[in-house]
């Protein structure tokens, strides 16, 4: 069998006294690429949160690579694309600087970026079509490009686990399919596991492995190939009553 990378055993969480998910299961295998989709509000950034152990669950577990979420993420081992970065628009960050911030947690603490770090931050920018970028001012980026970058950052850090929210949007359709075929390439390179949000369903069901399904705060497994049944239509009957 497949080492795993994350497990979810029937994790829920609730803001307040509002519930999000009542009951989430599922594994990700090394190597593998899940879709994560659903009805907006229905938990999937949340997902994405307990794994980054930016949460914690109200009841179930959670691991990630063996161990707690928060414990991977310090190591380096998770690599995150948000929605959107909030830098101050006024603070002169070049691209260069943002993608060479995915490998702070290889340079370590107290040192200074080698030779090796600068190299890694080149082709990884080139891998998504942005070489020669790496002096441009982030903050003078359109929505769009500024994820392109957000991703190179993550890709540079080297994971093993990528978790990506709508890291697409804002992309024309030809940078999407450049963006989807590289991290695929990256994955079967370094066996890399890829967690996804994307509205992009049509493209998203022809690079995933399998997808999971959030309805009413509980998780199904999803044929690809009928991902936007899951945004459209009624929960399925042997799910149960929310």
């Amino acid at each position: 069998m497949s080492e795993a990378v994350v497990v979810c055993d029937n994790v829920q969480f609730a803001y307040g006294l509002t519930p999000v998910l009542r009951g989430v299961h599922f594994e990700v295998s090394r190597g593998q690429f899940v879709g994560l989709i659903g009805p907006n509000g229905c938990g999937k950034s949340t997902v994405m949160r307990l794994l980054l152990g930016l949460l914690e669950p109200t009841a179930g577990q959670v691991s990630v690579l063996g161990g707690s979420a928060l414990a991977a993420v310090r190591r380096g081992d998770v690599g995150y694309v948000p929605q959107r970065e909030t830098f101050q628009r006024s603070f002169p960050l070049t691209v260069g600087d943002v993608v060479l911030m995915g490998r702070a947690g290889r340079i370590g603490l107290g040192q200074r970026a080698c030779r090796h770090d600068h190299e890694r931050v080149t082709e990884t920018l080139e891998r998504l079509g942005l070489g020669g970028w790496e002096t441009r001012r982030f903050a003078a980026l359109s929505g769009g490009q500024q994820r392109l970058v957000l991703l190179a950052r993550a890709l540079a850090q080297q994971p093993r686990l990528l978790l990506m929210d709508e890291a697409d949007t804002g992309l024309d359709e030809l940078r999407r399919e450049r963006v989807y075929r590289e991290l695929n390439r990256v994955r079967e390179e370094r066996d890399l596991s890829i967690i996804a949000i994307s509205h992009q369903l049509d493209l998203l069901a022809t690079v995933v492995d399998t997808a999971l399904a959030l309805r009413d705060g509980r998780s199904l497994d999803w044929c690809p190939s009928c991902m936007h049944h899951a945004i459209d239509s009624p929960q399925p009957a042997h799910l149960g009553p929310a």
